[in-house]
Formats: C-alpha cells, structure tokens, sequence
C-alpha cells in the first residue's frame, strides 16, 4: 500500500464483521479497492497495487470488507504509539512494551491515583521514576484523539470486553450516561459510546484534568449542557476515592486494545 504523504496516512484495521481474521485478501478484492481508492470520493490519495494486507491481531492494517474505514491524521497512530513508547523508554525503562508504555501514558495524565496506579503497573524502582517524570510521560491530546477518539480504531479484545462488563464499572457507566443525556442524543456520539473503549476511555476521563474534552474527543462532541452533571459524577468519583484494580484494568484494557 502506498502512503504518498506523512500528512495523508492510511490507517486501516484488520478486522471482520464477524470478528475472523483473514489471511489473503484476493486480487479482485484488490482490483476493487484500488478503484474504489482512486475514484473521485479521495480525490487526494494516490493508492497503488499490490494492497497489501497484514493480518495481525494488532495491526495497523485495516479492511473491513463490508464497511470501509480510512482515517487521515497526520501524525498517525503507529506514530503515536511510537512517541508515547520512547517517551517510556527513556524515562522509566527500555524494556517497557508498547503496551504498557500507553498505560503508563493514560496513568502519567491524571490528576490524583497516578501513584496507586503506577505502583501497580510498575515495579518499585520504575514507579518511582514515573511519578517524578510524570509531566513528561502524560499522554498529549492529540496522541489521546488518536487513540481514542470517536474515529480511533480500538480493537475489541477480551479484557476489553470484561473490564466493560464488570458490575463495579457499570455502576460508573451508569452515572457517566446519565450525565451525558444532551451529548448522547447526537447520533455520532450515540454510536461512538456504544463502543466499549469509548464508555472505558470516558471513565478514565473522570480521573483526569480535563474531563469534558476529553470525553468530546471519544464522542466526537460534547454537549454544554452535560458539563455540571459530569463535573459531578467526576466529584463523586473523587470523593468515594480511586477503586485502583477497576482503574488499572481500564488502562491496560484500552492500551492492548490500541498497541
């Protein structure tokens, strides 16, 4: 697959409707996507054969080949991953996965629990050195938006699906729809929180500084209105104090299910 310009990178995700993975995509499957890339629907993309596609569990690859996804950024989510894990790297241990680098990102950006939090990731040793670097290691907003934002690709993965169903959090859930009654009336945003890492990413978002954008970038929008009862359920959560295992699973759910 070509990528003409850093600026016009392709993301794509490899997975079915029914959750399989292919192995080959078949050359008349190509034929179609190459022609369907160069019609005038992406006037800007310039996409040549062979498409290759990578069949992985977490590859930056993606088809789906009833619905069709490309999402444009220019700094990309392989390249995300990349700034996020040598940011980890350097400041904490070179030996951190790409995985756990973006949950100690996740970590480093709130505002209160990072140290349980860390202590839990980390070794005694590795924790400590997060928490004096932890402005250096917080994940930016751009790196979160394209993580997880409402047209991130967040992979539904078996962690992710129980840290979702497990009762404690679901009692959160509740609260966060609750307050997120105008928002949600929108139907991108409707569609975006009936995605598990969205409803998991928005809890995380309580624990951090900047609750409302980053709720708006995992929705795609954010409703004023909501503002006052977030803030609320964000006091509440504050006030009944951090349920560090809930947390930690939030965040190594969401980082498997994006690196």
């Amino acid at each position: 697959m070509a990528v003409p310009q850093p600026a016009e990178r392709i993301t794509w995700v490899d997975q079915f409707n029914d959750g399989s993975h292919g192995t080959l995509l078949p050359l008349r499957k190509q034929v179609s996507l190459y022609h369907d890339l160069n019609s005038e629907h992406f006037p800007s993309l310039q996409v040549t054969l062979p498409l290759i596609i990578v069949h992985r569990p977490h590859s930056d690859v993606f088809l789906n080949l009833r619905k069709l996804t490309i999402v444009h950024s220019q700094m990309g989510r392989l390249e995300a991953i990349a700034s996020i894990t040598a940011r980890v790297r350097e400041c904490v241990s070179t030996t951190v996965s790409d995985t756990d680098a973006v949950a100690v990102a996740l970590s480093a950006a709130m505002d209160r629990d990072d140290e349980d939090v860390f202590g839990v990731l980390l070794n005694a040793q590795h924790s400590k050195k997060a928490s004096t670097l932890k402005t250096k290691l917080a994940i930016t907003d751009d790196e979160f938006c394209l993580l997880f934002g409402h047209t991130s690709v967040i992979l539904r993965s078996e962690k992710l699906i129980s840290t979702s169903e497990d009762p404690v959090f679901k009692q959160h859930e509740s609260s966060i729809l609750e307050a997120l009654r105008c928002s949600l009336e929108e139907h991108d945003s409707k569609k975006a929180w009936n995605r598990a890492g969205t409803r998991l990413a928005c809890y995380y978002a309580l624990h951090t500084d900047n609750t409302d954008e980053r709720i708006a970038m995992c929705l795609g929008g954010f409703v004023r209105a909501d503002s006052r009862r977030i803030d609320d359920v964000r006091s509440c959560v504050e006030d009944d104090g951090a349920d560090t295992l809930l947390l930690c699973r939030t965040l190594i759910s969401l980082a498997e299910a994006v690196a």
